[in-house]
């Protein structure tokens, strides 16, 4: 789907904003690095693993970070 929306973006000649989970990136990331080469896409967190951030497991800082650093690679 990422890359459909990225050549969407193109044909259409807007910008957009795909907000993804960060750690598809690790399991796709051949995808996500032709996707980031399209200059009308901007690709964006949607957290790192898609938790309920209200669960007291879940560790909020681990889900911004580590989708920080891992889409900014």
């Amino acid at each position: 789907n990422l890359i459909f929306f990225s050549d969407l973006l193109k044909e259409l000649n807007v910008k957009g904003t795909a907000y993804c989970v960060a750690s598809l990136a690790k399991k796709e990331r051949a995808v996500f690095e032709e996707a980031s080469k399209n200059p009308f896409l901007e690709i964006a967190s949607h957290t790192y693993t898609h938790a309920n951030l209200e669960s007291p497991r879940v560790s909020l800082k681990r889900e911004i970070d580590e989708s920080k650093l891992l889409l900014e690679k």
